[in-house]
């Protein structure tokens, strides 16, 4: 998978409502559905549903139909005459259109600094893709408090973190956790592929008396900051900065807070538990033993298989990501760097004409190349995090520490848990714990294929099973129970 698709990926999250304002013109009341051409192998429908007019007020929310994505809020709509703008600023995203007549939009897309890509809207009376049934979602009233919460981090310039904390109902102190989202940036929510991940493993565990602290990452939703300029340490003094807001709580024990973190907030966690040794236990799902970059090859290796590709392809696409790698770790600016892999694609591109054309842009391989991978690769926080290596902070760790894995995890395999296991207890801490969730996937849902794809498709957004071992653990370790 190539970065920039992973990005797409990333970045189609879940936020909180906002509402926006109409001018006089066409009425873009309704629901209209368009399909964003990102490549020739990748295809996006996206849906835009504005509500009935409250008087000069409209609200409107954005869905990725094919990732299963709904009701990203629109936080700002213009229409004026024929002409319509949508913004979506925490994904630095814009659509422009113009009706070309009552049923149909001419429009563009823009992400960030990219080229706009077209993108055309038709009114529908409802969308090819129905919104999945989420059964696990909890719905209000619930049975706990929410306190939304806004906590600065003194060590960032310009980094204040907005959430929620749930608290059980009682008296309390009750013991806490913070929840550390996998890559992102992402909302409070966790939310990937329809599924609101955090707020059903925070509903679960304030049900069964833990506070649970979930904040949307720094540069997200409603927090400040720069989210792709931030690496895992400042990353973790998000952490620490939240574990502190906590244990000045009056609701909260102050000697009784823990961390969870998921996939990529698996790597945040130790750190986290390093810089703060207060922190009190960590739960690690789906984390890496190895450094993003090993992570990134290996992945792209397991979902191709699984796509059918054939070894040879793989077998390029993985030099071409080494090459990348190699080049980027160097001490060397932007520039040097794009002129070295220059070099390295002309010597390339004479091997893809061993592949067929099919999985040349399956893989995003089809020539021409160009160097746009080095970009992303070359950001500061970026060249941090591809070689960081995990063992340097989980050979310090010495809280209570649960690893969880699911067995069928394509984009960390299970072997992940058991060397965590290992690094940890290097440095004399016993108090760990491992445990493998037999056909559990990345998101620790029961799968069947077990693909990435198929995470969407699963209505199942986190297994009881695993949901009941965290709490069990967590009883354990104070003897709640």
């Amino acid at each position: 998978m190539k970065a920039s698709h992973l990005m797409i990926l990333l970045m189609i999250i879940a936020l909180n409502s906002f509402t926006i304002r109409a001018q006089t013109g066409f009425d873009p009341t309704g629901k209209w559905c368009g399909t964003l051409v990102l490549n020739s192998s990748v295809k996006l429908r996206l849906g835009i549903e504005v509500s009935e007019n409250k008087g000069t007020e409209r609200v409107a929310v954005l869905h990725s139909l094919d990732q299963a994505a709904f009701d990203i809020p629109i936080e700002k709509m213009y229409v004026q005459d024929d002409s319509v703008r949508f913004e979506i600023p925490v994904l630095g995203t814009r659509i422009y259109g113009r009706f070309t007549d009552s049923m149909h939009i001419a429009g563009q897309f823009i992400q960030g600094k990219g080229k706009p890509i077209p993108l055309n809207f038709t009114r529908v009376k409802v969308f090819p893709v129905k919104k999945p049934r989420r059964p696990q979602e909890p719905h209000k009233p619930y049975p706990y408090t929410e306190e939304t919460v806004r906590v600065k981090n003194e060590n960032a310039s310009g980094v204040t973190l907005a959430g929620i904390l749930t608290i059980p109902e009682g008296e309390g102190p009750f013991p806490a956790v913070i929840l550390i989202s996998g890559s992102g940036p992402n909302d409070r929510d966790a939310t990937i592929f329809g599924h609101k991940v955090f707020l059903v493993l925070a509903d679960y565990l304030t049900r069964q008396g833990i506070a649970v602290l979930r904040t949307d990452d720094r540069g997200s939703n409603q927090s400040t900051g720069d989210f792709n300029s931030a690496d895992i340490g400042e990353l973790a003094s998000d952490v620490a900065a939240l574990y502190r807001f906590l244990s000045d709580h009056p609701k909260i024990n102050a000697h009784k807070i823990g961390v969870i973190g998921h996939s990529h907030g698996a790597s945040v966690a130790p750190v986290a538990t390093v810089i703060e040794p207060g922190i009190s236990f960590a739960v690690l799902m789906a984390g890496s033993s190895a450094c993003l970059a090993d992570d990134l090859v290996e992945q792209t290796e397991i979902i191709y298989k699984q796509r059918g590709i054939s070894e040879l392809a793989i077998a390029l696409n993985t030099k071409y990501l080494k090459a990348a790698f190699e080049i980027v770790k160097q001490d060397i600016g932007l520039e040097e760097a794009k002129q070295q892999f220059e070099g390295f694609i002309k010597s390339f591109e004479p091997e893809l004409k061993k592949v067929n054309e099919k999985e040349l842009r399956m893989l995003g391989l089809m020539p021409p190349l160009k160097t746009s991978i080095i970009n992303s690769f070359m950001t500061p926080a970026m060249k941090k995090d591809l070689f960081f290596q995990p063992n340097t902070f989980l050979e310090k760790m010495t809280c209570p520490t649960l690893i969880l894995h699911g067995s069928k995890d394509v984009q960390v395999p299970v072997y992940h848990l058991y060397k965590t296991q290992q690094l940890i207890r290097s440095n004399g801490n016993s108090r760990v714990k491992a445990m493998e969730f037999k056909d559990k996937n990345h998101l620790f849902q029961s799968c069947e294929t077990c693909t990435v794809s198929e995470y969407k498709e699963i209505e199942e957004t986190m297994s009881p099973e695993v949901l009941d071992y965290i709490i069990t653990w967590v009883f354990d370790l104070y003897r709640l129970k």
